[in-house]
């Protein structure tokens, strides 16, 4: 079973999903343009986020593979996903 595979428990998806949706990225003072430069690119994520695949919702899975991995069908790649969460976790 895959690490995803363990956790796939809706409910609980969809509270992790709520939490990152939730976040937010303050304004702040700087005393250069440097330190606002390096405060975006930390941020980055949460300001640019992908607002297409929902962890918990329909179709999250096939959503979140096709998004990153160009996977269109999950079901005849499995042994590709499994080799890229190897990767990921080398």
């Amino acid at each position: 079973m895959t690490v995803i595979g363990r956790i796939d428990n809706r409910s609980r998806m969809k509270k992790i999903q709520k939490k990152i949706d939730r976040k937010r990225v303050y304004q702040k003072n700087f005393n250069s343009k440097l330190e606002s430069e390096i405060d975006l690119l930390r941020y980055y994520p949460i300001q640019n986020k992908n607002n297409s695949v929902k962890l918990g919702y329909n179709n999250w899975r096939d959503d979140y593979y096709k998004y990153y991995f160009n996977i269109n069908n999950v079901h005849k790649s499995q042994e590709y996903i499994i080799q890229i969460c190897h990767n990921y976790l080398e």
